[in-house]
């Protein structure tokens, strides 16, 4: 073959190679073509679905402004029936005028930065009324990365500026509630080293301190008479979450003690771990005081300071009962003071009243702790002796007399005082009913009585 032919022969082999690779890219490009329209295809789809039902407000305008399309949730928003009554307007007909301004600046930084977000405006609606509404917005690129359009989506917060409203004012009610109530209102942190994050001016002067600062800078276990009180305090809050109405010995900055009672709820985080304690606390140590003397008037004689006669009777069974159930003695004096109505008569009843609270004082400082006397009435006294034979109840009656003794020796009052007693025993061998002690021991003092009066 001649080189001639040979040539030919390869130019026509290259032709068709050639033909080939550009049969094979066309149908790349074909290939690639319809991959690139199915997939505009999938994201317009998907665009449209978001668009469609996106509980916010969607609008797309141009870089002037200008609505391209708005979603179905657009036209709820601002009283429109139909897209065609919006498209070609101005997306600021959709602002108030107030925040024309605003809107064409945020606009700008929109160019600037790409978006902006959560930005709110006083929004419009067809029939010309308006409301609250919160708008975001994103610059939109074509592929070459220059602006085209911009999508914004809004959301009508009108409720949500209603309950923010509502909490701002109940939170200012609560703040002027708890900074004028004179009970402490307070939040602190849990545990051993636990402090105050909160504190009303009540908790602060309750505890003698003069700001927020000093009362936050200390602990709170610091304000326990006990250490071991705050401790059972936070166990008790660990278990039940919650303390009603707790009395608590506490202590204020001076180191003088208080009666508190307390109220307080854990506040617990997403993991059910204990963030801080919120409660009350009132100072109840004058409310406390006023029980304690209400009880002590209730039960004791306002002239003697002695039991009255119902409390001293009430502790006489409940001893005899105790000595019974224990098979133990237990004895009584029965003491009267002669002649305290011929003082009365001669010197007045005043000079009566403090010859009945002399008996008492040597009474009181006499007898042993164990031990509990009270007026019966007019000269009449009964000293109960738990856990005593009657010989050890008469050595401690001779001493009350002996007192007496030496307070006549003195000269002190222009008369004598002088007393008689009776005594009573109750024991495993000897027992007896609360009346028939009584008797016994009133029979042996007026036989004493009677027997001074033969002198």
């Amino acid at each position: 073959m001649k080189n001639k032919d040979k040539t030919h022969m390869h130019l026509m082999h290259k032709h068709v190679q050639l033909r080939q690779r550009i049969a094979k890219l066309e149908k790349s490009e074909k290939t690639l073509k319809q991959q690139t329209q199915t997939a505009l295809l999938e994201i317009s789809v998907k665009y449209a679905t978001l668009v469609k039902t996106s509980p916010d407000a969607v609008t797309l305008s141009d870089l002037n402004g200008k609505i391209i399309d708005v979603s179905p949730r657009t036209l709820e928003l601002h009283g429109f029936r139909s897209s065609k009554e919006l498209i070609g307007r101005s997306a600021f007909n959709l602002i108030a005028p107030v925040d024309h301004k605003r809107a064409i600046k945020n606009l700008r930084k929109t160019l600037q930065e790409n978006f902006v977000r959560d930005i709110e405006y006083i929004l419009r609606k067809k029939d010309g009324s308006s409301f609250m509404g919160e708008l975001s917005a994103a610059l939109i690129r074509d592929v070459h990365g220059r602006p085209k359009a911009f999508l914004a989506t809004t959301r009508d917060i009108t409720e949500r500026k209603k309950a923010e409203k509502a909490l701002r004012e109940n939170e200012e009610k609560y703040r002027t509630l708890t900074e004028n109530i004179n009970v402490g209102v307070y939040r602190n942190t849990p545990g051993p080293k636990g402090k105050f994050i909160e504190a009303n001016p009540a908790i602060i002067e309750m505890f003698g301190y003069k700001s927020k600062e000093q009362i936050f800078a200390i602990n709170v276990a610091d304000l326990y008479q006990k250490p071991e009180d705050r401790k059972k305090f936070n166990e008790k809050m660990l278990k039940d979450g919650f303390v009603r109405n707790e009395e608590l010995y506490l202590k204020k900055k001076d180191g003088s003690l208080i009666i508190c009672s307390v109220s307080a709820v854990a506040i617990k985080d997403d993991k059910r771990k204990i963030k801080y304690y919120d409660g009350i606390i009132e100072n109840i140590t004058e409310r406390k005081r006023a029980e304690e003397e209400l009880k002590r008037l209730a039960t004791t004689d306002p002239l003697t300071d002695l039991l009255n006669r119902g409390s001293g009777l009430l502790f006489f069974n409940k001893y005899v009962q105790l000595a019974m159930r224990q098979n133990t003695k237990l004895s009584i004096c029965y003491l009267d003071i002669n002649e305290l109505k011929a003082i009365n008569d001669n010197y007045g009843h005043k000079e009566g009243d403090e010859v009945l609270k002399l008996v008492s004082k040597f009474i009181k400082e006499t007898i042993r702790i164990s031990d509990a006397a009270c007026r019966l009435g007019g000269d009449e006294f009964l000293i109960i002796f738990p856990q005593c034979a009657v010989a050890q109840a008469v050595g401690i009656g001779q001493r009350i007399v002996k007192k007496v003794a030496v307070y006549n020796k003195r000269r002190i009052k222009p008369y004598t005082v002088g007393l008689s007693y009776g005594f009573a025993e109750y024991g495993p061998g000897k027992k007896k009913t609360i009346d028939q002690l009584l008797t016994i021991a009133d029979q042996e003092m007026y036989k004493q009585k009677h027997a001074k009066l033969k002198r």
